[in-house]
């Protein structure tokens, strides 16, 4: 191009224009995606248990005749950014098999299938912690096996932990002072995820909820916001299908294990509410996709500890009653807290009305 010198330095510069599309990058580097959830509505199936092509390759156990496996399932879209869906995971709980699964599609194809496992396919494994010796004396553990299109990818074991029920203050009379009681503990949920495929790589752990009673957290290099339901995937994770499917792992493992009394009700310590642990669930939407709003339908701790008398998982960490559980909340320190009013003295400050 010819530059004629009477031309003004104006019209010496050529104007171009430059779009820069930022879906992936910001500013030059690869940026993380926000994936969202959008939700399904459970719905009851008759999902055979001889059918693999159902439930993709999950060992089952076989119903006696007559008996109909009849399941409550959810399909979810997994959503990026722009809102366009990726990925379909189904949550699949059966109370008959006492199976619970998940299952990540990509277009039409099953890309990975996670399902409860037992001692007898999981053995005792020490760096699960399981020696016999754990695993034969506390029932209350969950666990859930990973696979994709490879094989066995990762395990993830899951328990409720530290629940205490409080005791209720003593109240104090002219010749002794009153006790105060001692504040219960909610617990918490405690995961360990080993990766199965990557000799070398750290175990991972969840607790939930934190001390600030926040429910999100790091996962491999996946943030997982539970309230929010989102997952958020940084640009050089190579495993997303798997990380976005162990988020649903941990969520699914959290209800099964959760303690909660047979008939969850609203529990008051006198004129005041107090509010359960579990009622945080509601809070939580990835929780509620995996299935808080059918826990009757749940193959969980809590289900097989009053429906169907204990049994191997039955360990609902703690004596919850149909009140709705002494100490659940933490709050006061299960009936009693202080001691209530009890009489002067009660509270254990003044050693009662005789000095």
């Amino acid at each position: 191009m010819g530059i004629n010198d009477k031309q003004t330095d104006k019209d010496k510069f050529l104007h171009t224009e430059v779009t820069i599309s930022m879906a992936n990058e910001r500013l030059g580097t690869l940026a993380e995606v926000v994936f969202t959830i959008q939700q399904g509505s459970f719905y009851n199936c008759v999902m055979p248990e001889n059918v693999e092509s159902l439930w993709g390759p999950i060992p089952l156990g076989r119903l006696p005749p007559g008996v109909d496996n009849t399941c409550r399932a959810v399909s979810h879209g997994i959503l990026d950014e722009k809102g366009e869906k990726k990925l379909t995971v189904y949550i699949i709980h059966s109370i008959p098999l006492l199976m619970s699964a998940v299952q990540l599609f990509c277009g039409g194809k099953m890309a990975l299938v996670a399902h409860l496992v037992g001692i007898d396919q999981l053995g005792y494994e020490k760096e699960l912690g399981m020696t016999s010796c754990v695993m034969k004396n506390d029932k209350s553990w969950r666990g859930m096996l990973i696979k994709d299109n490879e094989g066995d990818w990762g395990v993830a074991v899951a328990a409720w932990r530290g629940m205490e029920k409080g005791r209720p203050g003593v109240p104090g009379n002219a010749k002794r002072k009153g006790t105060p009681g001692v504040k219960g503990n909610p617990g918490h949920f405690a995961l360990k995820f080993i990766n199965l495929r990557r000799n070398h790589a750290k175990p991972v752990f969840v607790v939930l909820p934190t001390g600030t009673k926040k429910y999100t957290f790091w996962v491999n290099n996946i943030k997982v916001n539970l309230k929010k339901g989102s997952i958020t995937v940084p640009p050089w994770e190579t495993e997303t299908v798997q990380n976005i499917g162990l988020a649903f792992v941990i969520s699914t493992l959290y209800l099964l294990v959760q303690p909660r009394p047979k008939m969850p009700t609203n529990v008051k310590r006198g004129e005041k509410k107090v509010k359960q642990v579990y009622e945080e669930n509601g809070d939580c939407t990835m929780l509620y996709a995996c299935g808080w709003s059918e826990i009757e339908n749940l193959p969980s701790n809590s289900h097989i500890k009053h429906h169907c008398s204990g049994g191997d998982a039955a360990g609902c960490v703690g004596d919850y009653s149909d009140s709705g559980g002494c100490g659940a909340c933490g709050g006061c320190g299960g009936c009693g807290g202080c001691g209530g009013c009890g009489g002067c003295g009660g509270c254990g400050g003044c050693g009662g009305c005789g000095g």
